[in-house]
């Protein structure tokens, strides 16, 4: 009776140690939710952009189908294995909701290396820990209502290039 009793504390342990282990997200530099312990993904849209120097992201649709409550402590998990500042890898911007869609601007620059643009009003500042290895949290905290979208950082060689940018949306309610 003893070895029976013991054996299933051992297991239960064992079954709350596993349970408490963040899943490895399927793609790096990519930010997911956790929704009972399950990795989800942000609606990732590709936005119109507008401006080189002050750049707009600008969405047809008028809210993201990922919604967080106001007030609750958002988190998100997202993998990082490069070099460099970790918390330059992504911007939260705040979107302007008009009757066409989602607009998000992000800051910019001047032209022939002049200072960058402040854009501390349509940013929302957040915290990133490490969870294990190459496994970050991002965590923003008195959200307010709104929509929003994690953009990565894109270096110049792809901004110049014109390639793909993809951005990661969720509204606030």
């Amino acid at each position: 009776m003893k070895k029976c009793i013991l054996l299933l504390l051992i297991i239960a342990y064992s079954s709350n140690i596993i349970s408490q282990e963040t899943p490895k997200p399927d793609f790096p530099k990519r930010p997911y939710y956790l929704e009972n312990g399950i990795l989800k993904s942000l609606d990732k849209e590709q936005p119109k952009e507008k401006g080189v120097y002050n750049t707009k992201y600008i969405l047809k649709t008028k809210n993201s189908s990922i919604v967080f409550k106001t007030g609750e402590k958002i988190e998100f998990i997202f993998e990082y294995s490069g070099e460099g500042d970790i918390d330059g890898l992504f911007s939260v911007l705040i979107g302007e909701i008009s009757r066409k869609g989602r607009t998000f601007k992000a800051g910019g620059f001047k032209a022939l290396g002049g200072k960058s643009k402040n854009n501390s009003e349509n940013e929302i500042s957040f915290e990133i820990k490490r969870i294990d290895g190459n496994i970050y949290k991002m965590i923003l905290e008195n959200v307010n209502n709104g929509e929003y979208a994690i953009v990565p950082q894109r270096n110049t060689n792809a901004i110049l290039s014109g390639s793909k940018v993809f951005i990661y949306t969720f509204s606030v309610k």
